[in-house]
């Protein structure tokens, strides 16, 4: 069975994501609204007033006032005088994407974001009714608006259920529309073709010329004739008005490694330019994680010396998934700074592996953080990583206080520590590992 979840409003949600990031740093000094302000105004997304330009999107206070998508931004001004108006931002929608993607892979293994959607796969996730709850929770907890939840065997009919509980919630709670398997032919049948299946404006008109004008009239239509009075197009129309679809669920797959090496020429036997070669690997790299929206969690480097026989691997297991050159460079220049380097190095290799969405590690970016735990705990395992896992340890009164001082606390992992303090039902950021105390 899938899940598809419609996402409602993904500009609006987007530049709220965007305003909450930005302005929470210089909100927290003083306890100013941060970018959560703009939510409950009326923004309209797809340029200003002075541009001949339709509107994209609204939010929902902007929709009170009438504005709906594709009327000119000029008109919405004047339906909507207090409207906040944003050009588009493909940046800030394909990092509100990741976000998404990374929480609800979370949640699944099977996902596929598209255009305003999400596909899950529910095969072996328990209760599929109990399964959407929590992914429509999820979903509002971050996006401040209900998604639309439809489950059914395919993609399309998926789609479908939930593009119908949005038009008969109108962006309120709704309880998800389920297509039991073997009845999709009869729940597409009574849906006009015009406005439920995927075709093109003509086709659409030369089927209701034959008189079809719903998803059933088709449906009873025989294969062959279809096909050849109305080509492909035609085909795809009725197999998909059958309910068969055979589309598949094209999950996010992150690569299996990244690679970056340099030769050294001459070779260098001095730190210095090597951790400087080193950092421009890591600073190709950091870009390559960031356009992609991936986060690694092992680094490989490999030494090779002049004239010396091949050197093995150092291999780096971090402690939490990192998505930049900046986050990375830090254990990796301890790493480089562990080595035992026994002749000038000819070449630097850096691979990294193990790879998750990037904002797998991210805390809900639409609410206040200031003092975090995680943040507390992000920075010693950074530390601990870079200098050695003995170096940060975490004083922890013993479960039955002696009465010597030396003996009355014990030291523990910093993890282990800090994340009980976070309060219950809390686990440790996606990806880390935790070591045993030294």
């Amino acid at each position: 069975m899938i899940l598809c979840c419609r996402i409602p409003d993904i500009p609006i949600a987007a530049l709220v994501l965007k305003h909450a990031v930005a302005a929470d740093g210089a909100a927290a000094a003083d306890g100013a609204a941060s970018g959560q302000s703009l939510l409950g105004r009326p923004v309209i997304v797809g340029g200003f007033p002075s541009e001949r330009k339709p509107v994209r999107c609204a939010s929902p206070e902007a929709r009170s006032f009438g504005v709906v998508a594709g009327m000119p931004l000029r008109q919405a001004e004047q339906l909507c005088p207090e409207a906040l108006f944003f050009a588009v931002d493909a940046r800030a929608e394909a990092d509100l994407a990741r976000h998404l993607l990374a929480g609800l892979y979370a949640l699944a293994p099977r996902v596929e974001l598209g255009e305003g959607a999400a596909f899950v796969e529910l095969d072996g996730l328990g209760d599929p009714l109990a399964f959407a709850e929590r992914v429509g929770d999820y979903l509002h907890r971050r996006l401040h608006s209900r998604p639309a939840l439809g489950i059914a065997s395919g993609k399309f009919v998926a789609a479908t259920a939930a593009a119908l509980v949005a038009a008969r919630a109108g962006g309120g709670a709704a309880p998800p529309r389920v297509v039991p398997q073997g009845g999709e032919r009869s729940f597409l049948a009574p849906l006009p073709i015009a406005d439920h299946l995927p075709i093109s404006l003509e086709l659409a008109t030369r089927l209701k010329r034959f008189g079809l004008r719903r998803a059933g009239d088709l449906a009873a239509m025989p294969l062959a004739s279809v096909e050849a009075q109305f080509g492909a197009e035609g085909l795809m129309a009725l197999r998909l008005a059958r309910g068969e679809d055979t589309s598949p669920l094209v999950p996010w797959a992150p690569p299996q490694r990244m690679e970056e090496a340099s030769s050294l020429d001459p070779p260098v036997d001095n730190l210095t330019p090597l951790l400087f070669v080193a950092r421009g690997l890591i600073d190709r790299l950091g870009a390559r994680l960031v356009e992609g929206g991936y986060a690694a969690t092992v680094v490989r480097m490999r030494l090779e010396e002049e004239g010396l026989a091949l050197a093995p691997e150092a291999i780096l297991r971090l402690r939490l998934p990192m998505s930049s050159g900046e986050d990375l460079w830090t254990p990796v220049a301890g790493l480089i700074q562990r080595q035992h380097i026994r002749a000038p190095v000819a070449r630097i290799h850096i691979r990294l592996t193990g790879f998750c969405p990037a904002g797998s590690r991210q805390m809900d970016l639409l609410a206040r953080q200031d003092g975090r735990l995680e943040d507390v705990t992000r920075q010693l395992l950074l530390l601990a990583d870079a200098q050695g896992a003995h170096l940060v340890r975490m004083p922890e009164l013993a479960p039955a206080p002696p009465l010597a001082d030396e003996q009355r606390f014990r030291w523990t992992d910093p993890v282990e520590g800090l994340m009980r303090q976070t309060g219950p039902g809390r686990r440790p950021p996606r990806g880390s590992r935790r070591r045993s105390a030294a």
